[in-house]
């Protein structure tokens, strides 16, 4: 199965070589369903194409290729769903970056990563990332579907209530009916209470006499409403993904491996030091206290 965006123009291709044996494509089909749309196709000896744009957020669509050669006739199928990409990069940004790429695709490296072989170690390169953050799998991808959910956030008696990535502008909030609804202003991430005088520092302050407002009330439950999920995925983060998929790609050929044991071995780095500064930063805001 492979995935697209609606909004993006994409190619796929079928590789019929181990059908053909000594045949030659003559001619080549596509049955598309409605709801995705066929921009152009195309086919050489041993492979066909097809490039598509379009679709619906997730929907399945299968089609159907229909090639000749010879006397003889076969079909495959291609499935596709239109979902955002579970990695935090595409392959045609790594490309861009990996030596010896040339041009806008880096059409260099396709004949030393393929493109399912690239797919993996995005999506390998992300998910590490994620642990090393301490985030849920997926925690930086775009929201998929841009439609406002509520969550139930509990207060913890301080002055700052903690919230997950959301749309800035689509967010509101609900207390219990017998609590009054604090002024509050969103700030990197946060809930932050105020006063006439501005914004209430992170400890809690009721025993302070300028200060009345015992902070988020401990355990009360706070319904807010947003668009959950990131407008686009933090530019570090996708920085941080394809420095650790090129490490990852030349970690696997000695030959682009500059430092070896002495029998000959890559060493390797269990997290590229650029990449760790930035899962670092991530683990501190995701979870730690708040400075705005």
């Amino acid at each position: 199965m492979f995935t697209k965006e609606p909004t993006e123009v994409l190619d796929y291709q079928i590789d019929w070589s181990d059908w053909l044996g000594a045949l030659t494509i003559s001619s080549s089909s596509w049955s598309v369903p409605s709801g995705i749309t066929k921009v152009t196709d195309d086919k050489t000896a041993t492979s066909t194409l097809i490039r598509l744009s379009g679709g619906t957020w997730g929907e399945f669509y299968e089609l159907s290729n229909t090639i000749t050669a010879g006397s003889e006739s076969e079909t495959r199928s291609l499935l596709i769903r239109i979902q955002r990409s579970v990695g935090y990069c595409s392959p045609i940004e790594v490309r861009r970056r990996a030596q010896g790429g040339a041009g806008a695709g880096g059409s260099a490296t396709i004949n030393v990563l393929t493109p399912a072989e690239l797919e993996a170690l995005i999506e390998q390169a992300s998910r590490m990332f994620d642990l090393e953050c301490g985030v849920p799998e997926r925690y930086f991808n775009p929201v998929e579907i841009p439609v406002a959910t509520t969550k139930t956030i509990y207060g913890d008696g301080s002055n700052y209530l903690q919230l997950p990535p959301y749309l800035p502008g689509t967010l509101s909030i609900s207390v219990p009916s017998d609590f009054t609804m604090p002024t509050y202003v969103e700030q990197n991430g946060y809930l932050v209470l105020t006063t006439e005088g501005g914004l209430v520092p992170p400890f809690h302050v009721s025993s302070f006499a300028s200060y009345a407002w015992p902070g988020w009330w401990s355990g009360v439950a706070i319904t807010v409403s947003a668009v959950w999920g990131w407008r686009e995925t933090p530019m570090d983060v996708k920085a941080a993904v394809i420095e650790w998929v090129l490490n990852l790609w030349r970690e696997s050929d000695p030959a682009t491996v500059k430092l070896v044991n002495l029998e000959g071995q890559p060493l390797r780095e269990s997290i590229p030091p650029r990449v760790n500064l930035v899962a670092r930063k991530w683990r501190g805001k995701v979870g730690g206290p708040a400075f705005v």
